[in-house]
């Protein structure tokens, strides 16, 4: 899995990341995990690799969590909102 991001602890937008795919691969899949402290993180991803961003359906998270997502590779971010001190989450998507 490639590092989407690690120890987030802040509002904002982490920089864009286009995972390597295999091409007979279907999916994507995608683990959030760590300290929320109320934060909702949004997995958000562009169509045209960085001026456009889209949130992926399902793919809000307050707690830990897996996603599968199925759809051609393209950059991917996450926007994290409401973070507190106790804030600290990481993720991954291959």
């Amino acid at each position: 899995m490639a590092a989407l991001a690690r120890n987030l602890t802040a509002n904002g937008d982490t920089a864009m990341v286009v995972p390597e795919r295999n091409v007979n691969a279907h999916a994507l899949y995608f683990d959030i995990w760590g300290t929320f402290g109320g934060a909702t993180v949004k997995l958000q991803q562009s169509p045209d690799f960085g001026t456009t961003w889209i949130d992926v359906a399902s793919g809000s998270f307050t707690s830990n969590g897996f996603l599968a997502v199925d759809m051609p590779t393209r950059g991917f971010r996450l926007n994290v909102a409401s973070a507190s001190g106790t804030t600290d989450v990481s993720a991954e998507i291959a």
